[in-house]
């Protein structure tokens, strides 16, 4: 009975989840029409970072770390999908000799790097957006590990569950729903935001 029970609220859960992820999806804004004009907005928030020096890393780096170049996953509209990397992924999150030329480093050490993968739709005015991850790690795991922003291309396991956009807050297996946020949101987000307010009042 008890089993019975619990598979019903896992149930009415899911359902609960997939609505959710409906209306997630609802909150992207607009996104450019082609892979190189996104590439280039992401490349003028990489800038200005660094020239208000809430980013280590020099300004040529910034540059040649964001790439963009054709991707070989499969098309959705019959267009072309490109893939938009920024900075090498540390899958084992360094934790020493990270150097502002080879990583974007913010100001206080921590370290974002991220992929998009976009489709370039024949007669569409703006970017399909298929899937990021935007990741912020803090090599010496203060405040914590890292936080991270993924959005799944559609038919993943995570899409099944109303989970296709979610967050990792410092855990792989720990998954939140999170707004669907456009690339240029993401990124100044990981740049100026995640910062621990240490004159905050708690009621």
């Amino acid at each position: 009975m008890a089993s019975e029970l619990r598979r019903g609220a896992e149930n009415a859960l899911l359902n609960k989840m997939r609505q959710l992820q409906e209306r997630l999806d609802g909150s992207l804004g607009k996104l450019p029409a082609t892979a190189n004009e996104l590439h280039d907005a992401l490349r003028q928030i990489l800038q200005k970072a660094v020239r208000t020096e809430a980013l280590k890393t020099p300004p040529y780096s910034a540059s040649d770390l964001l790439t963009c170049s054709e991707s070989s996953e499969k098309s959705m509209r019959g267009g072309l999908v490109y893939a938009i990397a920024g900075g090498p992924k540390d899958f084992e999150r360094l934790i020493a000799d990270i150097d502002p030329k080879e990583r974007i480093v913010r100001d206080d050490d921590a370290v974002i790097h991220f992929t998009i993968t976009v489709e370039e739709v024949p007669g569409e005015s703006t970017l399909l957006l298929h899937a990021y991850d935007f990741e912020l790690y803090f090599p010496l795991s203060e405040p914590m590990g890292f936080v991270r922003f993924d959005l799944n291309k559609p038919g993943h396991m995570n899409d099944d569950l109303g989970l296709r956009s979610h967050c990792h807050p410092s855990h792989e297996n720990l998954l939140v729903p999170s707004p669907l946020l456009s690339p240029p949101e993401l990124l100044s987000f990981l740049i100026y935001g995640l910062r621990l307010r240490r004159d905050a009042q708690r009621n």
